[in-house]
């Protein structure tokens, strides 16, 4: 067995990787391995704990301490977010595993510097034949020597849009799940919702789970995944087809929910195909079928996961063959490919394509290649990937799809916490959430309700202005929107759609301040910049207890700026003077009581 280097050159980045070729068995190695000097000695290192509706929570400490990040659950965010900084004030570095399973980072002080590696987990072995290789997952890894962390994000999102490659771009989309659920949703709803998003400025509307199972079985979504075949004729009396015709006589291209790698546990899927289904060993992370995992037997005995193993091929022939006949069926135009289940340590079944220590590796890899195909049959189909929220989000998965759902809440204070620190990551334009979504069940900061839209002064104007700062969208009753709150809204995805979306593809993201964090907690106002090559836009988004923040524009030409509201568009307009350094300081013309997206605009003396 003999190892070679694949590491490619991205812009300012280095995709680090490798890859082994055979005959032999593999023992997976770091993908990456790195040596701070002992200048670095006195950095700071940041990384983010994510959770259920806990997505990008910041933990910090001192290089000197050393650090062990791994992720066991099977999805690549579902403990912690597959990134690294390390902080050393003029000088950065930023590194990120791009990979979709599990994985481990491990910081190791010495005294001859320090070294930070990346890769795999311990456990994952392969075997490999004579003429087969196997290309280790990457990591990506960018530097800045002056301009701190703002500088080596810069440098990261250029390299991870090299990486990444083609986007579809998507429109704004209305989402029936948060108001609906699979309780309340049917055609007529979904219809009626899509002519109220069509005629402000939503051009998809997309059907989430519910829309599939056994009329009259009284079996949840969660317990019928897999029998994608079946369609609830009680809610869609005319099935799929008709659905997604109505919707585009109503204004919006169709789109729709799939989980196609989970089996639930009443799924036919369990009889007609027991031989694809993945069996792995128990530990605390592996779920069972449906819900849960089984808090009560041993580790290391067998169960099924609640999964196709997509590292076999007829698994994933399977899986593309049901996404073909529903986009033929349905003139799809948006594709929302969720995943419920933590699948641990992956499949360790012997009589698939892989063997019984790579069964998560094979099951990642698999989904890449089901995603690519999906995306080389129907290049005009949006696919977004959605993981329990943000439970799967990371540069490996984000390289095979269009973009990335950041949580299944979206209360502005948490959104606008996701959104900082992701977008020092990920190019902003593969960040797509969701505005303040009107939940039909209960949640303690998911409080908006379309008849009290406004109770509390600016509500939906600032959720709206959050939610536009990457790809946007709504999950409410659009139908019970009173019309000045359409307005709002149709106003926000008005400006979105000119100014902010061709903006994304080409802006570097400027964050200003600290990250905010849930419960009140972290920066307080975070103002944001998107800064293209030939226009630039700020968007001001006070939190509940914020002071005043200090902001200063760079990289002006001597005169004046002009901040000029775009959303809302009744703001205050201000002109103010460039320094001879080149910057503008606005931090006392921001106002304080709403959010607001201006545009920068240079007045040259």
């Amino acid at each position: 067995m003999t190892w070679s280097d694949a590491s490619l050159a991205l812009g300012q980045g280095v995709l680090h990787r490798s890859v082994a070729s055979g005959p032999g068995e593999v023992v997976a190695p770091w993908s990456c391995e790195l040596v701070l000097d002992a200048s670095w000695s006195g950095a700071r290192l940041a990384w983010w704990d994510s959770a259920w509706s806990g997505e990008w929570a910041p933990r910090s400490g001192p290089l000197a301490s050393g650090l062990v990040l791994e992720t066991t659950a099977g999805r690549s965010s579902a403990r912690h977010h597959p990134f690294l900084v390390v902080d050393d004030g003029d000088r950065a570095l930023l590194l990120g595993v791009a990979w979709s399973g599990n994985w481990r980072i491990q910081v190791v002080p010495g005294p001859g510097g320090t070294v930070v590696r990346a890769g795999l987990p311990d456990e994952v072995r392969r075997v490999l034949g004579g003429d087969e290789t196997w290309t280790l997952p990457g990591v990506l890894v960018a530097r800045a020597d002056e301009g701190g962390v703002e500088s080596a994000s810069a440098a990261f999102v250029d390299a991870a849009r090299l990486l990444l490659g083609h986007q579809v771009e998507p429109t704004p989309a209305w989402n029936h799940w948060w108001p609906y659920e699979d309780a309340a949703i049917s055609e007529d709803v979904l219809v009626a919702n899509a002519a109220v998003a069509a005629r402000h400025g939503i051009g998809t509307a997309v059907l989430d789970a519910g829309w599939f199972g056994a009329p009259g079985s009284g079996l949840r979504w969660t317990e019928l995944r897999g029998d994608w075949e079946l369609e609830d004729t009680d809610r869609f009396p005319g099935g799929l087809a008709r659905a997604a015709a109505a919707t585009r006589e109503a204004g919006c291209a169709f789109g729709l929910w799939l989980e196609p790698e989970a089996v639930g546990a009443a799924s036919r899927l369990r009889t007609t195909h027991p031989e694809l289904l993945a069996v792995g060993v128990q530990t605390p992370e592996t779920p069972r079928p449906g819900d849960g995992p089984h808090a009560d037997w041993p580790a290391g005995t067998e169960v099924e996961l609640g999964l196709l193993c997509l590292g076999d091929a007829r698994a994933r022939d399977l899986v593309v063959g049901h996404v073909d006949r529903l986009v033929a069926l349905t003139d799809l135009r948006w594709l929302k490919l969720d995943l419920n289940v933590d699948p641990g340590l992956g499949c360790t079944r012997t009589d698939h394509d892989h063997g019984p220590h790579d069964g998560l590796v094979a099951h990642v890899e698999g989904l890449y290649a089901v995603l690519d195909r999906i995306r080389a049959a129907h290049p005009d189909v949006v696919v977004e990937t959605c993981s329990s929220g943000g439970m799967r989000w990371d540069l490996g998965i984000a390289a095979h799809c269009d973009v990335g759902f950041a949580s299944d809440t979206d209360w502005p204070e948490h959104a606008a916490a996701g959104f900082w620190a992701a977008s020092l990551f990920f190019p902003p334009e593969r960040l797509y959430g969701w505005c303040d979504s009107q939940w039909g069940g209960s949640h303690a900061h998911q409080t908006f309700r379309a008849e009290a839209w406004d109770d509390e002064p600016h509500r939906l104007a600032d959720a709206l202005a959050i939610a536009m700062l990457g790809r946007t969208g709504v999950s409410q009753r659009l139908v019970d929107l009173p019309p000045a709150a359409l307005d709002l809204v149709g106003a926000a995805m008005a400006v979105h759609s000119s100014s902010i979306a061709p903006l994304l593809p080409v802006a570097t993201v400027r964050r200003h301040g600290a990250q905010p964090e849930r419960e009140g907690l972290g920066g307080r106002w975070p103002v944001v910049e998107l800064v293209g090559p030939s226009s630039r836009l700020l968007a001001s988004l006070p939190l509940a207890g914020a002071s005043v923040p200090s902001v200063r524009l760079a990289g002006l030409a001597a005169g004046s700026v002009r901040l000029e509201p775009l959303f809302p568009a009744d703001a205050r307009a201000v002109v103010l003077p460039v320094a001879p350094d080149g910057t503008c300081d606005v931090s006392m013309a921001l106002p304080a009581d709403r959010c607001v997206w201006f545009r920068v605009t240079e007045e040259v003396a």
